[in-house]
């Protein structure tokens, strides 16, 4: 944990995201990002019996930053709709519709075609890690002052989004720290499925003298 004493210890100057350290940058995400939106998906079974997976917005999990599953469509589907590969590690969100309000967001766990309802960032800068990188978008309210109907975010106002930029070394430090404690959470949350588990079997089972009780002795 030094590393983040030690963002601590700086000296703070004003910026137009607040307080932030000295040395550190404010930079606008278009600026050390490439940006850009998923394609259309396919229409029609045949395309959907492939081997190339292809991100919905509902495979983005609700209760953590992953990806709980994909499509797998064609080659042919790949040409016919024109879909762009995304490399591992892309991170991707919802860019349209009520799904922005969950403020998803998550990193492609392989190569991977994505919807058009979701939009894709990965860094382009050598100044920029894309760890860090995720981690600042996660804890960015992205659907803040959005409309109700069907609210949207477009590449352009994305762009324009101020990040704070450390120096590399701190980037890692940064995301080291909250990789680590991600771990912790999802290691947490295992436990808790299993344990929520058991207890559902011992319920049905004692419910149901499946398993009987011994009386106790007066």
């Amino acid at each position: 944990m030094r590393g983040a004493m030690e963002v601590l210890e700086s000296r703070f100057k004003e910026t137009e995201i607040g307080l932030i350290p000295e040395h550190w940058e404010v930079v606008k995400l278009g600026e050390v990002a490439e940006i850009s939106s998923g394609g259309s998906a396919p229409q029609g079974k045949k395309y959907f019996e492939g081997n190339s997976p292809f991100i919905r917005v509902q495979h983005l999990d609700n209760d953590n930053y992953k990806v709980k599953g994909c499509d797998y469509i064609t080659d042919e589907a790949v040409k016919k709709y024109k879909l762009k590969l995304y490399p591992k590690d892309t991170i991707i969100f919802p860019k349209s519709g009520a799904s922005i309000y969950l403020e998803k967001r998550a990193k492609l766990p392989f190569d991977a075609y994505i919807v058009s309802h979701l939009m894709a960032v990965r860094s382009k800068s050598r100044l920029l890690l894309q760890d860090y990188l995720f981690f600042n978008l996660v804890s960015k309210k992205l659907s803040k002052d959005k409309a109700d109907n069907y609210p949207t975010l477009n590449i352009s106002e994305i762009s324009q989004i101020p990040i704070p930029l450390p120096p590399l070394d701190e980037q890692q430090k940064i995301a080291n720290i909250l990789t680590t404690i991600d771990q912790k959470i999802q290691a947490e949350e295992k436990k808790k499925t299993v344990l929520q588990n058991l207890f559902k079997t011992l319920l049905q089972q004692l419910m149901t003298g499946k398993i009987r009780v011994k009386k106790t002795k007066t």
